[in-house]
């Protein structure tokens, strides 16, 4: 099995009530440039992260990254490994439908 690596910069400034939760093959290292950010997972307590500060995670639960209370802005490094290559154009049609339509999964 071969395995594809995406990376991204990706600038969050969502909230809470703007959460949804996806869930996909392989895994995903999360490091923060700058800000501040709450990660919520499936089966874990919720992390908080600053910047320096990092999280690796099996991208099959389902997760989410926010900015944290207090932080209007943050700035996350994401790396995603998975044997579906196209998971980075899955992932951005999916951002960007629930963005249009304001709808939200999990």
């Amino acid at each position: 099995m071969s395995f594809r690596t995406t990376n991204q910069t990706q600038t969050l400034g969502l909230r809470m009530s703007e959460l949804f939760a996806v869930s996909h093959t392989g895994e995903e290292y999360i490091y923060v440039l700058n800000g501040s950010i709450v990660v919520h997972t499936e089966f874990y307590d919720l992390v908080t992260l600053g910047p320096g500060q990092s999280i690796y995670i099996d991208s099959s639960m389902g997760h989410a990254y926010l900015t944290a209370e207090g932080c209007d802005e943050a700035q996350v490094l994401g790396i995603m490994s998975s044997g579906d290559e196209e998971l980075m154009q899955s992932l951005l049609d999916l951002y960007e439908d629930q963005k249009r339509t304001g709808t939200s999964s999990g």
